[in-house]
């Protein structure tokens, strides 16, 4: 076995190269609802490894977004519920969550970061309009490659799996 990416042909992921029982490695940021479709399709085993911060990322700016983004938030009550243990005492999200930023985990990869980073950012530019971004989105670039570097050699030498998403 080998591990791949799935290839890209003008922005699209070309599932054809997948096979039944292939084994595919789901990034930390998840993959969209028509992929995770066509994967049970091809009835292939799936290690998701996507991780809790990014699933809490799209529910925080689908709340921000009243809902529309993909429908996973809920009332304030709710919301509160949820990151009772994550934020501060008086934390109001319809009040706090007017502006947001992004600054990188060490043991996140460069590119998750960057795409919860984008996934924030065009919450706020949706909510705001891009005349208003400066106002309600900042990225703090503090990312190190290391960790890049030192989880893509280790993917490149391993042969769990036969194809990464």
């Amino acid at each position: 076995m080998q591990v791949q990416n799935v290839p890209l042909e003008d922005g699209n992921k070309q599932f054809n190269v997948i096979d039944k029982g292939d084994v595919m490695i789901l990034p930390a940021f998840g993959a969209a609802v028509d992929e995770m479709l066509v994967l049970k399709k091809k009835n292939v085993q799936i290690v998701d490894t996507t991780c809790l911060w990014v699933i809490k990322a799209t529910y925080v700016c689908d709340y921000i977004l009243g809902d529309q983004l993909d429908g996973s938030s809920s009332t304030k009550e709710e919301f509160l519920e949820k990151f009772k243990y994550a934020v501060s005492k008086g934390f109001d999200p319809d009040i706090d969550l007017v502006k947001a930023g992004i600054a990188n985990q060490t043991t996140m990869l460069k590119g998750e970061t960057e795409e919860i980073g984008k996934l924030v950012e065009e919450t706020m530019r949706r909510k705001y309009g891009v005349e208003n971004i400066n106002g309600h989105f900042i990225s703090f670039n503090t990312i190190c490659d290391a960790t890049q570097v030192l989880v893509c050699s280790k993917c490149s030498s391993s042969s769990s799996a036969t194809a990464l998403l």
